[in-house]
């Protein structure tokens, strides 16, 4: 971490990144939803992996 380049845009970032990302969620919650799970008492986290 101490030799650490911030970069601002990823050049690896489709243009649809925002929009897979909802995608993906949105069928996560109905995949739970369908399991009979409260997805109100869920909390979702993201863990950042730079090596993806």
């Amino acid at each position: 971490m101490f030799h650490y380049k911030p970069e601002p845009l990823d050049y690896r970032r489709s243009d649809k990144s925002e929009q897979e990302l909802i995608d993906k969620l949105l069928a996560t919650t109905d995949a739970l939803q369908v399991l009979g799970l409260n997805i109100d008492k869920i909390a979702f986290g993201f863990k950042y992996d730079p090596d993806i």
